[in-house]
């Protein structure tokens, strides 16, 4: 396991180096007293510190942003975040958030090669303390690319009444599905809110790729960026993938990023009334 230069007070009398020592060397600046009884003898990064607050507490479990972090799911945060047992009594340094609830067994891995709650339990708890569009990013980040949208919601009724909770609800219900780019998550999560619930990524007549799919009303919709008005070969080739779906029965929306972007409300209800206009199918080939 790296250590990352990092020393205890027990580890170093175990080595018989004496107290005065320690005090000696931290005037000199050839140790560095990071936490409570916990030595570094270089610069620590972001998992070394990570590192020295499992050894001042060795019960602690690396969580919320932290945990987001060390399964790449989060930028690095200012501070560590870590979950102890729920009766632990103490003073909390500079530079460590401490959240006090008894883990199950289930709820632990490791990353890094350091104590981590499980990618499911870092989001759900990550959703207590990110908010607005980086709550948004973390989700779509997450759900789907590394997690399974129904573990996560299963661990979500298996928690109860927590703190976050109604926030992870609301973003699961909002989880437009697995998208390629910031338009189409924005118009996604907008459809979504208003109770619509279209494929994304879905293959159609001609293995074409749509960004949407609404089968019971056999319509597609597709958010087209600058390559689509800027590029002549892509501007030929986008018209014949568009007249062999259309050929199949599909009505094909399409909406310019820039427009997602600056209204994304307006294309939302756009989408939303074409829908609500065409007749549905009991089924459907696409």
């Amino acid at each position: 396991m790296d250590r990352w230069g990092l020393w205890t007070h027990a580890e170093l009398d175990a080595a018989g180096v004496p107290r005065s020592t320690v005090r000696d060397r931290v005037r000199r600046g050839s140790l560095v007293r990071v936490l409570p009884g916990v030595f570094a003898s270089g610069e620590l990064d972001g998992r070394g510190m990570a590192r020295a607050v499992t050894l001042w507490r060795p019960d602690a479990v690396l969580s919320h942003r932290t945990a987001l972090w060390l399964w790449g799911l989060h930028p690095e945060p200012e501070w560590v975040e870590a979950t102890v047992p729920r009766r632990t009594s103490v003073r909390t340094p500079r530079g460590v958030v401490l959240y006090r609830r008894d883990l199950p067994a289930d709820a632990r891995s490791s990353a890094w090669g350091l104590p981590v709650v499980t990618v499911e339990r870092a989001l759900l708890d990550g959703l207590a303390v990110v908010h607005g569009t980086d709550a948004d990013l973390l989700v779509d980040r997450a759900l789907g690319h590394e997690l399974n949208p129904h573990v996560v919601a299963e661990r979500m009724e298996r928690d109860g009444k927590r703190r976050g909770r109604p926030a992870a609800r609301r973003q699961l219900a909002q989880w437009p599905g697995i998208v390629d780019s910031k338009p189409e998550r924005r118009l996604g999560r907008a459809l979504r809110a208003r109770g619509w619930r279209l494929e994304t990524g879905a293959r159609v007549l001609g293995g074409y790729r749509v960004d949407f799919l609404h089968r019971p009303t056999s319509t597609a919709v597709e958010v087209d960026g600058r390559e689509f008005h800027s590029d002549p070969t892509t501007f030929v080739r986008d018209r014949w993938r568009q007249n062999t779906i259309q050929r199949g029965g599909l009505l094909v929306l399409r909406y310019a990023a820039a427009s997602v972007l600056a209204d994304v409300d307006g294309v939302a209800e756009d989408v939303v009334a074409a829908l609500g206009e065409r007749p549905r199918r009991r089924w459907s080939s696409f």
